[in-house]
């Protein structure tokens, strides 16, 4: 399943339920408060998200974001294999190249469990669904 998201702003963001174990391309094309980015990373890992790959502005504040989110929900007991989300950055990358990374290469998590289920959180102004669905459509 793919799923498009546009955050425009830094309020607060409810996340789809329906997803269950899932992946999520972060597209991030405006700046991001660091409390935001912080609770949007508290949301994906409580939501199921078991891996996740942020690409655009300040993407590895992203990536760490993710695994100290991570980190806090667990504490000291370590995180559980079932629960440990993979997180990338794709500073180099094109839009096609990390689409495509998203579709293709990131299938598994930490126990193996094939992520079907896709979101895309689009941080940036305005939506771009059709193009970036279209995108995903492409590649591979």
């Amino acid at each position: 399943m793919f799923l498009y998201q546009l955050v425009s702003s830094d309020k607060s963001t409810l996340l789809p339920s329906q997803l269950g174990k899932y992946k999520c391309l972060l597209l991030i094309e405006r700046v991001v408060e660091d409390g935001f980015r912080h609770q949007l990373s508290r949301s994906l890992v409580d939501s199921g998200c078991l891996y996740t790959m942020a690409w655009g502005l300040d993407c590895s504040l992203w990536d760490d974001s993710v695994d100290y989110a991570s980190i806090e929900k667990f504490g000291d007991g370590g995180i559980p294999d079932d629960q440990f989300v993979m997180t990338t950055w794709h500073t180099d990358d094109t839009l096609e190249e990390v689409v495509r990374f998203a579709k293709i290469d990131a299938m598994f998590s930490y126990t193996d469990e094939p992520l079907t289920n896709l979101l895309v959180l689009d941080l940036r102004d305005e939506s771009r669904a059709e193009a970036i669905e279209e995108l995903f459509n492409k590649v591979g």
